[in-house]
């Protein structure tokens, strides 16, 4: 594989903006391909039993090894990543932040193989911050060939002290496949709110909306605790049965180290 990249930037110093919280710009567009090479294997994917296979995702999947880790489905490849992102910085308080981020990607199959078209779905990931507590995000993918939308994802984080508080929310919708119908396509709504008591204890919670069913498919209220060198938390969530599911109720513990120790006897 080859991969080029390169950067233009554009400094622009009179831009000022009280309301967005913007004093002068720089501009900068990278422009990257990227390049993949794979022989046809001896055994292609469905000669093969399949154990580590490639799984549905909203997202465009790695085409470098060993990022792409669905062993048991590699087959050959002949394609091009190409992307281009666009990036808008200024200083706040002292500080460099990126006010835009904005990044668009597919991928151009030179020689496809039986389970793709030669363009990829088209996908973009977006985040905007207008003002240094409030930060937007969106994640789309649009099917070229069926032209329709497979992701949409939109949300907001508003964080006035993110040492303190913050409200999260947002929506997410995903079609996993064309000709999936109207019933399996995933549309929720999503909301958040974290909280930090003090030093060592903060809470948070979450909720999950789901339009199609019209109710609340699932929300969690999670305790956490911060003992110096790991965490802890609980967590309870409450999920609404589908089907012949019923509701669940589920209490989780967990913990986690903050940094790794450095005795290698650890």
């Amino acid at each position: 594989g080859v991969e080029v990249s390169t950067k233009f930037s554009k400094l622009m110093p009179n831009a000022k903006s009280k309301l967005f919280d913007v004093n002068s710009i720089r501009h900068i567009i990278q422009p990257s391909i990227n390049y993949v090479f794979i022989p046809r294997p001896n055994q292609v994917p469905n000669e093969l039993d399949q154990f580590d296979y490639e799984l549905t995702s909203p997202h465009l999947l790695p085409i470098e090894f060993p990022e792409y880790n669905a062993i048991d489905n590699i087959d050959s490849q002949n394609a091009l990543r190409l992307s281009l992102r666009n990036r808008l910085q200024t200083r706040r308080a002292g500080t460099l932040q990126d006010v835009v981020d904005l990044n668009l990607y597919a991928d151009w199959r030179i020689d496809p193989n039986s389970s793709q078209n030669a363009l990829s779905d088209l996908y973009s990931s977006a985040v905007i911050r207008p003002r240094s507590w409030l930060t937007l995000n969106s994640g789309l993918r649009y099917d070229l060939y069926n032209s329709l939308w497979r992701t949409i994802n939109h949300g907001f984080t508003v964080s006035p002290k993110p040492n303190r508080w913050s409200i999260q929310g947002g929506q997410y919708y995903y079609l996993a496949y064309p000709s999936t119908s109207r019933a399996e396509r995933t549309d929720v709504f999503y909301s958040g709110l974290g909280y930090r008591l003090n030093e060592n204890w903060s809470f948070s919670t979450r909720q999950y909306y789901d339009s199609k069913l019209g109710e609340m498919s699932q929300h969690d209220y999670i305790v956490h605790r911060d003992m110096r060198s790991w965490t802890f938390f609980v967590d309870l969530s409450f999920r609404k049965g589908t089907g012949r599911r019923n509701d669940e109720m589920r209490i989780s513990v967990n913990y986690s180290l903050k940094f790794r120790p450095s005795d290698p006897d650890f």
